[in-house]
């Protein structure tokens, strides 16, 4: 009994699976224009594959240099803090590991009453510290931070 339901079904798979032609000699198989239709289907659906795997790795990379970035500026921030009070901070990197690709740039202003900047000297009531990160010479992350004196007790 189980032999002859495997074979009723062994005979429906093999009528679902044969395509015919459509010729009257019976032969089974794919005609020519069915072949390129499938291969234009296949076609497409690899273009658009490949498509979507290039622009996940370009996001990828992005998602990293963003990373990377933003690591360097908040390592350089903290060390600033660290720092006294002044006009420029050219040692905020100097035991900092920056990668070979990568740059930073710290930029300074100061102000007196909040509202004209110009290159921090050193004594003003409020600094503002930008921290650039490029990459091959191409800006990657850019943030600024403030900074004060410490009032002195």
């Amino acid at each position: 009994m189980k032999r002859s339901m495997l074979n009723k079904l062994k005979n429906i798979f093999i009528k679902l699976t044969t395509v015919t032609t459509g010729q009257s000699s019976g032969k089974s198989g794919f005609t020519l224009v069915e072949v390129l239709v499938a291969l234009a289907i296949f076609s497409v659906i690899g273009v658009a594959f490949i498509s979507a795997l290039f622009a996940s790795t370009r996001a990828s990379g992005i998602v990293d240099e963003k990373t990377n970035a933003r690591a360097l500026i908040t390592e350089h921030i903290e060390v600033i803090r660290l720092l006294p009070y002044a006009a420029t901070y050219p040692s905020a990197g100097d035991n900092i590991a920056i990668p070979d690709q990568y740059s930073v740039v710290i930029e300074t202003e100061g102000t007196d009453d909040d509202i004209t900047w110009q290159p921090s000297t050193g004594n003003e009531t409020l600094q503002r510290i930008f921290v650039s990160v490029f990459r091959e010479d191409r800006l990657v992350m850019k943030i600024c931070t403030f900074r004060t004196p410490r009032l002195r007790q």
